[in-house]
């Protein structure tokens, strides 16, 4: 859902001719609203997943820990709403979160790297024949 908000205010804001960098607005501003979109899209994904696996197994401290890093990459967005637009300071520190709560999740659903090297062997090419094979469940 915050994708689709986040892309409607794009769209209204490229409505017209000339809109962006008429005023001295950037010329990338297209292009960071989309990295942006891309990173909180992602980003809610990975926080659903670490916030609702730790309140299953009532560990309560990561909870507080989502919260605080969806608001500091919100409140880091509010650099992009000046006249000179700062978009490093939100996309950097936005695609370090992504990747930190990208292996996060997946470490609390289960991933390790015994298993990614089993799924990797097993499913990509048998040693012997050099054949494709997916084993059947």
């Amino acid at each position: 859902m915050s994708g689709i908000f986040s892309m409607l205010n794009v769209l209204a804001s490229s409505g017209g001719a000339g809109i962006v960098g008429i005023r001295g607005g950037s010329q990338l501003f297209f292009l960071t609203s989309a990295l942006m979109t891309h990173a909180l899209i992602l980003l809610h994904t990975c926080w659903s997943v670490v916030f609702h696996a730790h309140l299953d197994r009532r560990q309560w401290w990561a909870p507080p820990i989502v919260v605080a890093s969806h608001m500091l990459i919100s409140c880091l967005t509010l650099f992009n709403q000046s006249d000179n637009p700062q978009y490093a300071i939100s996309l950097v520190p936005a695609f370090v979160m992504l990747i930190i709560f990208a292996f996060w999740a997946l470490y609390v659903s289960g991933l390790r790297v015994r298993t990614l090297k089993q799924g990797v062997c097993c499913c990509l090419l048998t040693p012997a024949t050099g054949q494709v094979f997916v084993p059947a469940n």
